[in-house]
This record gives structure tokens, sequence and C-alpha cells, in this order.
């Protein structure tokens, strides 16, 4: 959850973000880039358990959560990052959380301006989700689908990475969509001299993340063997199974697992 306070008594604009870890690389960007001041609520976990540290210019405040099951989560680590956002104070919020949406409707409702970072189209996502008795997926994807409906008509935004075969999926729901497009800059990318690294023959190419049927794994090792490329992949996947059916594709004698 992201909040941004501003403050004329300084000599730049104070931001303060409430965040989750993973929006540490977009808080250093905008505390660089600003010259804004940004704080990141995490839950926490690891070594860090419990510790407030200073990262890049970004002061990352951690919660206690009882990570141990996803719907301990999803019940008390929402309601503490949400209390802990509070603490900050914040003129705008962002968030990417689903379970957030109702203390997002709450910020809402007190006059701050909030964001619904939409990182998946999660009524979509809900009717893949392995983990989920198949016969209630619909349901539970129909009801989700209605209130993410009623609370984002509260926000002020909505980003999402793209459209659906040219489709807004947030049209007529949200206020406004910003599509933000989830790609790689190649700006940014670094040659593997300036990485210390010897040029290698031939061409590699990586993919790091979740390992699964829907985010296109196994079309990417098909597409990566037909163009004679190099796949080194870095994740987990979904099920033993999975990895099991793709490592018999003869094509997976491209991919290099790490």
């Amino acid at each position: 959850m992201e909040g941004t306070r501003y403050d004329q008594s300084l000599p730049f604009f104070q931001r303060t973000c409430a965040k989750r870890y993973p929006y540490l690389s977009q808080a250093v960007c905008i505390a660089c880039k600003r010259r804004i001041r940004c704080h990141l609520c995490s839950q926490s976990k690891g070594f860090l358990f419990g510790r407030n540290y200073n990262r890049k210019g970004v002061q990352i405040i951690q919660v206690p959560v009882d990570s141990s099951s996803r719907l301990k989560r999803m019940l008390f680590g929402a309601k503490a990052v949400y209390q802990k956002a509070l603490e900050v104070d914040a003129d705008i919020y962002e968030f990417h959380d689903p379970e957030l949406l109702p203390y997002g409707v709450k910020l809402a409702r007190k006059g701050k301006k909030v964001i619904f970072d939409s990182h998946e189209d999660y009524p979509t996502q809900i009717m893949e989700k392995e983990w989920i008795p198949v016969f209630l997926r619909k349901i539970i994807s129909g009801a989700y689908k209605a209130y993410e409906t009623h609370a984002v008509k509260k926000f002020d935004a909505v980003l999402f990475p793209c459209t659906k075969n040219g489709v807004d999926i947030f049209a007529g729901r949200a206020k406004e969509t910003v599509i933000i497009s989830n790609a790689v800059m190649v700006s940014e990318m670094l040659s593997p001299e300036e990485c210390g690294q010897e040029q290698k023959d031939g061409k590699t190419i990586c993919c790091t993340g979740s390992l699964t049927y829907q985010r296109g794994i196994t079309h990417l090792i098909k597409a990566a063997h037909k163009a004679g490329v190099k796949l080194i992949l870095a994740g987990k996947y979904s099920s033993d199974a999975y990895q099991k059916e793709l490592e018999q594709m003869p094509e997976y004698s491209c991919v290099e697992y790490l």
C-alpha cells in the first residue's frame, strides 16, 4: 500500500509510501528521481522480522504478521498493514494486494486518494487456482469481481499492466484506468561486458518467477527451442507433475533450470 503525503514546509514535496515489499524498486525510483521521501510497509519475515530499516533512501517499516498460512496472512496481515499505513497519514495510497480492497475503501471514505495497482486479472486467475475446488471457482470468481467492481468505483484510479485482446478490463468499472506496460526497458539492461562477464556464443534468454502453464511456460519452451536459443528458467514449478510433463517434452533440451 503506497501513501503519498505532500508537505509544503519542506524544500521538496514529501511523499510517504506505505507499501508491500515488492514495491521497493518502485519506491526507490520515486525517492531517487523525484526527490521524494518514501516509506514502505512490509509484512515481516526472515532475519529482518520486526526490524525497521532504510534501504536506498526508502524507510521500510516491518509489520509482524503470522504468514504460516494463506488464510492467516489474508485475514490478519492485511489489517496489520492497514493500521500501520494509517500511522503514515498519507494523502495518496497505492496497493496491489486484493485482500487490501476493503481497507482501500475505508481510506477513500477518510478522504484519501486511493490507487489500486492490479497486477493480475484476478477473476480469471481465480478460475485457474488448482487449490480451489473446481465447483467453487466460478462462484468465488464472480463474488470477487462483484466486490472488486464495488471497491474500484470508490478509488481514484486503477493501474493495470496491459489490455486483454485490446480491451481494458476495468472500463466502465473504475473512474480511470492507466495501462503501464509490464515490459523491460532496454535502456536499463547491462551488457555482459558491463556485468564483468565474457560474451558467450549463441543466444540465451531467461525467465524468472512462477513456472506455470497459465504463465505460458510450456509455449515459451517450445518457442525457445524453435528459435534455437538457450532458455534459463528460475523459479518454482506449479507442481511436480507439471515439471515432469515439461521435462518429457523434446523441446526441453534447450532448457537450463536453476
